[in-house]
């Protein structure tokens, strides 16, 4: 973890037009930092509730369609990929948004 933390630093901090960074202050850094550390133990604690398909309503026509429990399960995988890369998409716009506006990093 130490090394994939010194790499990061060293590429945001160093990385310039290669890597299509710029450095970031020290307030920046603490709050990436603080970000990064409440992650950790938020995602501990998602871990910790029990999720079905049958009992969550996002799957829920998935799973009443569905005759078969493989083909639920399939069904379900689907749907559960889709939505991560949708996500996945939407992330991708909003950083596209911050690229268009570095000035909106300084107000943090």
């Amino acid at each position: 973890m130490t090394f994939t933390v010194s790499v990061q630093f060293l590429i945001v901090q160093y990385g310039g037009e290669f890597t299509q960074t710029a450095p970031l202050s020290k307030q920046q850094w603490f709050f990436c930092v603080a970000l990064g550390a409440f992650a950790i133990p938020w995602g501990a604690l998602l871990r910790l509730i029990p999720v079905s398909a049958a009992g969550n309503p996002v799957f829920q026509d998935v799973v009443e369609e569905a005759p078969d429990v493989e083909i639920r399960q399939a069904k379900t995988s689907n749907l559960a990929f889709r939505r991560a890369t949708q996500n996945v998409i939407r992330a991708r716009g909003v950083l596209s948004a911050f690229r268009r506006q570095p000035s909106g990093l300084n107000r943090l």
